[in-house]
């Protein structure tokens, strides 16, 4: 799991399942892929798949 700073621009790679998460509410077992970790998207805007394509799964 990596930590990111908000504010900050970062270059998501792609999309896989994991455990899920649940926050704000909402649940989700879509992560998103950084060079530093992976990252619920949960914690993003975006839908389902925090703005990354359908078909960018890993």
């Amino acid at each position: 799991m990596a930590t990111l700073t908000g504010g900050r621009t970062y270059e998501a790679y792609c999309w896989t399942l994991g455990e899920t998460v649940y926050a704000h509410g909402i649940s989700s077992n879509i992560w998103i892929v950084f060079a530093d970790g992976y990252v619920s998207a949960v914690y993003f805007e975006g839908g389902e798949y925090a703005g990354l394509p359908p078909g960018a799964q890993c």
